[in-house]
């Protein structure tokens, strides 16, 4: 459901003038006060802060895929990684199921990440821990929340 115009037209009024510059920002404040916006709602947030409505949905895609990627775990599950250790580092990550869950954090097992001759690896929130052992999956996971 669309947001009411005249709450993100005020919502944006209020905010200090570094902040109206940056549309992502923007978009990181009102969704912290209400729901995920709509497209109604970006080409609003635009037509406040006279910014395009082009603009304005690239910006959006690209905060809302980088929302997507800092809550999801990308494990490298190849056999060059399986062969290293991934196989534990996967059993691990499905024992602590409950914990991920809790963090709103989710596992994708991917073909592979890249990083071959350093696995097994992990990527989160726009960084590759590579290397990984259980006893730096743990203190990884226990620092996360």
């Amino acid at each position: 459901m669309a947001q009411d115009p005249k709450f993100i037209r005020e919502f944006i009024e209020e905010l200090p003038a570094d902040d109206r510059a940056d549309l992502k920002r923007i978009f990181a404040l009102i969704e912290s006060y209400a729901e995920p916006l709509e497209l109604d709602d970006v080409r609003e947030v635009a037509k406040a802060t006279s910014h395009s409505p082009i603009l304005a949905y690239q910006l959006y895609e690209e905060y809302s895929k980088a929302l997507q990627i800092a809550s999801q775990f990308l494990v490298c599950s190849n056999l060059t990684c399986l062969g290293k250790g991934a196989g534990l580092i996967i059993k691990e990550l499905e024992q602590r199921s409950e914990q991920l869950l809790a963090l709103d954090v989710t596992v994708e097992y991917v073909k592979c990440l890249g990083g071959c001759s350093v696995g097994p690896c992990l990527f989160h929130n726009g960084k590759m821990h590579s290397n990984m052992d259980l006893e730096r999956l743990s203190e990884f996971l226990d620092n996360l929340g």
